[in-house]
Formats: C-alpha cells, structure tokens, sequence
C-alpha cells in the first residue's frame, strides 16, 4: 500500500506546519511519500494551500532534490504549466491540478481519487485522499493520502 502524507501530516492535521519544508522532512524521514500544495506566482515557487502571503518563495532545489518522495498539487495553472514544462528537460516530477473533479490522473497516471469516491478495479495505481472521511473499503486503491498516514488501519 503506497502511504501518502498530506502536507507533512502525519497523525492527524497540524495547520501551522502544514506544507513547510522541516514538516515536510519529517515525514519524507519516516519513509512516506508526501502531497505538497505549491503555487507559481512572479516565478516563485511556494509551498501554501492557500494563496500565499507574507511567506517566502521555497527554492527550486527543495522540489528537484525530493522530486521522486514529492507528489504535487498545483494550485494555479502557473504550478502546472511550470511542472508541466520541466519534463522536457529531464526533470521530471510528480504533479497534478484539479478543483472539485472526482478524480484526476497525475503526471505519472495515477488516479487521484476525491475524498468519499470508490475505485472501480482497474490496473494501475490508484490513491484513495482521505480514507478517514469514510471510504468503505480500500482494496481496490494502490494507496491512500491523508492527514493519519501513521496511525490509519488498512483492513
């Protein structure tokens, strides 16, 4: 079962560290893969859920050195043009933009699948966000995303 933070949360929602970098390590430390909320504005780069202010843009080679533990949530078009771009230079990441859609595919395929939603068996990978808001079964996911990565039950 692939295990994914949200925002660095790993038993249940801290909203004042979410989404910042030692947070963020702390998790991708504990050997899960992490959703991030990032933003592209002025040619910065910002880890926010929302709109970003009075916070600072986060380096480029924050992402490029933990583009393979990232997924990405782009929040404007500009994160996901942006991310988008950077596959045709070899270096490729890990992104996805969507709204309220009940599901959304990633960059690499996955199926991203809105809290609440089944998973019909399929092939490929598919990510259950939030099994805690009651899903009722999670054996047709590959994996989950949510805020208890660490404490939730797979049974």
């Amino acid at each position: 079962m692939i295990t994914i933070s949200h925002r660095g949360n790993i038993s249940g929602p801290i909203p004042e560290l979410e989404n910042t970098t030692s947070y963020i390590d702390a998790a991708l430390d504990k050997s899960f893969l992490c959703e991030v909320d990032v933003w592209r504005i002025n040619e910065e780069l910002y880890l926010s859920h929302d709109y970003p202010k009075n916070i600072s843009p986060t380096n480029y080679d924050y992402f490029f050195l933990r583009k393979h533990l990232l997924i990405i949530h782009c929040k404007n078009v500009e994160a996901f043009c942006f991310f988008n771009s950077q596959k045709n230079d070899g270096k490729k990441f890990h992104y996805f933009w969507h709204q309220n859609d009940d599901y959304t595919l990633t960059s690499e395929g996955w199926i991203w699948a809105y809290p609440k939603k089944p998973m019909l068996k399929q092939s490929g990978i598919s990510i259950c966000v939030f099994p805690e808001f009651g899903n009722e079964s999670l054996k047709n996911f590959s994996g989950i995303c949510s805020d208890f990565v660490a404490t939730i039950s797979f049974n």
